[in-house]
């Protein structure tokens, strides 16, 4: 260890000198294009500095959802209009903001066994109740998660969510299974469950799975996290008219522009 040594920088740089450290998510510094995001951030700021240094909407740049709108259709055949999605900074500001609209203290989520640590100090920020559902070489294991909602639903209780990170599930690396995946949405329409996927590094290789559709969406996609942090971003997927059911009015009106 030498003096120059600082614990904190160390964290920002993928850990102390001469390691590989899988503690965080965090992108190799070497395969960062600076030079491309110097020449980008150069021309936009010759073009147009009025709108990269002024606030933007809340929904996030409209080119860019367009850019995505146009990417989801052709990669999952989904026709998505501007009002169902969202840009987030990451995942994490997805799923809290998931949370203030459609839950409420008390509210049980069903989480995979083990899962992201973050999401889960979201949710017990938010007062939701996370219950483990089994995991195995084939990840989520769909009869452990009938039995769990069979449980809820003798007991007169339900689950308001499944959270799933069906590829390359963080932490233990798994991809679900594609012959489970039409069985989760089954079950979620079955025992009327929202279903909440993280769609991490799935654009990092080819041939991952696709579930059929998306049914009783939320969409979370950190978009993705091998790209250098100051670039990251994330959106969100919503279908509207299901779920602005049940809100507060101040919030129905707020976010009532968002009915596709």
């Amino acid at each position: 260890m030498t003096e120059e040594y600082d614990p904190l920088a160390s964290v920002q740089a993928a850990g102390p000198p001469g390691t590989i450290s899988f503690i965080y998510g965090l992108p190799d510094p070497a395969t960062f294009p600076v030079a491309d995001l110097r020449r980008a951030a150069d021309q936009v700021l010759r073009e147009r500095p009025e709108l990269a240094l002024q606030y933007g909407p809340e929904q996030g740049y409209g080119p860019l959802i367009d850019h995505l709108r146009a990417k989801i259709a052709r990669e999952e055949g989904l026709a998505l209009e501007r009002p169902h999605i969202m840009l987030t900074g990451g995942s994490a500001q997805a799923i809290d903001h998931l949370c203030t609209l459609f839950t409420q203290p008390g509210d049980r989520v069903l989480v995979e066994a083990p899962t992201y640590h973050e999401t889960l100090q979201l949710f017990r920020d938010h007062g939701l109740a996370p219950l483990q559902v089994a995991t195995d070489e084939g990840g989520l294991q769909v009869e452990a998660l009938a039995n769990r909602l069979e449980a809820l639903a003798r007991r007169g209780q339900r689950a308001h969510w499944v959270y799933t990170i069906p590829n390359f599930q963080n932490p233990s690396g798994i991809t679900l299974a594609a012959d489970r995946r039409p069985v989760v949405l089954a079950l979620a329409e079955r025992y009327d469950l929202d279903l909440a996927r993280s769609w991490l590094y799935s654009d990092s290789a080819a041939d991952v799975p696709l579930f059929e559709r998306v049914g009783n969406p939320v969409v979370v996609n950190p978009k993705d996290a091998f790209r250098p942090v100051a670039v990251q971003r994330g959106w969100q997927i919503l279908e509207w008219k299901e779920r602005n059911r049940g809100l507060a009015p101040e919030m129905a009106d707020e976010w009532g522009s968002w009915d596709g």
